[in-house]
């Protein structure tokens, strides 16, 4: 007679996707939940979703427009608060790696523009 095999709680769950989900819809409940929603309103998490939907709309406006200076810079400034809120060092590391290469193309397309101008303002037409 074989032994059987005892899965574990984690496997048992129906694993990453799973649980996943499930701790999704736990979060979810709680903050819609006005008895306890409070509790959460200041959390990393509460912040972390600001930061990814603010980043999300920056990403549609550099899709239209990668020149877009101004999109960049706000780009830059919310990837170093991703940083702040990101527990894993390397992950925290990424993010600001990305933050400053995105401020560096920034100020080369603000310098282009300086020096743009700056060939066409003393024409005379």
């Amino acid at each position: 007679m074989s032994a059987a095999v005892e899965l574990s709680l984690y496997e048992r769950l129906g694993g990453r996707e799973i649980i996943h989900k499930i701790t999704k819809d736990v979060w979810i409940n709680h903050i819609s939940n006005p008895d306890v929603s409070a509790r959460y309103a200041n959390s990393d998490a509460e912040k972390i979703k600001h930061v990814q939907a603010g980043i999300g709309a920056i990403d549609k406006a550099i899709s239209l427009n990668d020149q877009y200076m101004e999109a960049l810079v706000y780009k830059n400034l919310l990837l170093r608060v991703q940083a702040n809120l990101e527990r894993n060092p390397a992950r925290q590391q990424a993010l600001l790696r990305e933050a400053t290469e995105l401020s560096n193309r920034a100020e080369e397309i603000r310098k282009k523009a300086a020096a743009g101008a700056a060939g066409t303002s003393g024409r005379s037409d």
